[in-house]
């Protein structure tokens, strides 16, 4: 149901993304979500301000801005350029750069099953982004898209990485999102102004 949905979301995204610019497609996705996120973490925790310290706020927001403002906005304009297919192919690098980055800075183990599927799927990736295209796609294979998506995919991971920082210490996630869209919903809709 997962992969139904996130395929089915991504197709859309590239719709819209088409239709209209990255940009606003983003901003109203993420305004979207902190109306939902706002009522859902208010009727849990009956206020709609979330938990947490200025390290929480900090590690969070910090991880909504790189993650949600910068690598979704490279996301969606690699939609725009090299379609959903291998945008969402690049995107399944997150865990492997997450895991990669996890283990050189952070000191975590990676154990010989987790470096197999870190090889399959880079095999993965390797074959399907070096496959001829097919004719009849309105989506090239191009320098810019590619880097596009691999900023996106460096942003994912980067965000990640700066909440698991306050994660890991049991910080609830539902309010960790909720920071997380707030910071990256205003990132975007402060940009807007000055763009």
């Amino acid at each position: 149901m997962t992969s139904l949905l996130w395929a089915l979301s991504s197709t859309m995204f590239t719709v819209g993304t088409r239709r209209h610019s990255p940009q606003a497609v983003n901003r109203i996705r993420l305004v979207l979500a902190l109306f939902l996120l706002f009522l859902t973490v208010t009727l849990f925790y009956g206020s709609p301000l979330p938990p947490g310290g200025r390290r929480v706020w900090f590690f969070l927001g910090l991880s909504g801005v790189v993650g949600l403002a910068i690598g979704d906005s490279f996301l969606f304009y690699s939609y725009r350029r090299i379609g959903p297919r291998v945008s969402m192919l690049l995107m399944s690098l997150v865990p492997v750069v997450t895991t990669t980055v996890a283990w050189v800075l952070m000191g975590e183990s990676i154990r010989i099953l987790k470096l197999m599927a870190i090889g399959i799927t880079l095999l993965g990736v390797v074959m399907v982004v070096s496959e001829r295209g097919d004719g009849d796609s309105p989506f090239r294979l191009s320098g810019v898209g590619i880097a596009l998506g691999v900023g996106a995919m460096l942003g994912q991971a980067a965000g990640l990485l700066l909440a698991k920082v306050v994660l890991d210490e049991g910080y609830p996630t539902l309010p960790a999102t909720y920071i997380r869209v707030m910071w990256g919903a205003a990132t975007l809709w402060a940009l807007g102004f000055f763009t």
